[in-house]
């Protein structure tokens, strides 16, 4: 109320005979500025300022007062009361609209990604990668098609007891031989000590030892021997250990075989 009596002051002592001219409108403080004066905000210096400028303006007492009208109870009261209440849900629900699409991140938008331009580049640059998957999905049909397809007279590439494991001297590994074309073949082995039980377990290793394969259930042929089917995808050239042993509660019987595969 300070602030009221303020300007009923300062428009009484304009109506002096001694009162200076109104001053320009560009000099007129904003509005900004009238609610900190009103709501008493501003520093000392500023508040005098607009003080003296209430002496010789006649609009800025006025918006003043509107201000302190606006800003009672009674006045927030009437203006509530005045408006339907369908209005001012409608009202709350464009605000809480627009709030929440103003809280949302904003991202950059980039026009040139809407050209045509961008289309045909994306395009060019697809159209490789598609053509080398179309390729190698062939690949992958035709090499599982000749797989799955039955292959006549299979080589039988036979590993005698000459590579056993004696001792820990080893024998010079035996050499096979694939012949060209073959994608399958049988590696038939013949143990120097014929087995005594039914079911072996076969395990596969490099030279150096690491395991690349184990499967139980391995039975000899009637004459003593051992058959593997095996693939040229699946064993690359190289030198491999073949370990037969025993299975179904009789694991002493042991026998290994070194064999070198070479493809033509």
């Amino acid at each position: 109320m300070s602030r009221v009596r303020n300007v009923w002051r300062h428009w009484l002592r304009r109506l002096r005979p001694e009162a200076p001219p109104r001053p320009d409108e560009r000099e007129h403080p904003s509005v900004e500025r009238l609610a900190a004066y009103q709501e008493d905000r501003l520093p000392p210096e500023e508040d005098g300022e607009i003080q003296e400028h209430f002496v010789a303006c006649e609009e800025c007492p006025e918006l003043i007062l509107d201000l302190d009208r606006f800003n009672t109870p009674e006045s927030a009261e009437r203006a509530r009361a005045s408006v339907p209440s369908f209005r001012v849900q409608r009202a709350w629900l464009r605000l809480s609209n627009r709030l929440g699409r103003d809280l949302r991140p904003r991202w950059p938008v980039l026009h040139w990604m809407r050209t045509p331009l961008l289309a045909w580049v994306v395009a060019a640059l697809l159209a490789p990668c598609a053509l080398l998957l179309w390729q190698r999905l062939e690949e992958v049909r035709r090499e599982v098609q000749s797989l799955s397809a039955p292959e006549l007279n299979p080589p039988q590439l036979l590993v005698d007891a000459q590579s056993l494991l004696r001792g820990g001297a080893p024998f010079a590994p035996s050499e096979i031989e694939v012949p060209a074309g073959a994608q399958r073949f049988l590696l038939v082995l013949s143990p120097e000590i014929l087995p005594a039980q039914r079911e072996h377990r076969l395990v596969l290793q490099t030279w150096d030892g690491e395991v690349l394969w184990r499967q139980a259930g391995l039975l000899p042929s009637a004459d003593g021997t051992f058959v593997i089917g095996l693939s040229r995808r699946f064993l690359p050239g190289g030198v491999y250990r073949f370990r037969v042993t025993g299975a179904g509660g009789m694991p002493h019987y042991d026998q290994e075989m070194t064999v070198q595969v070479t493809y033509r």
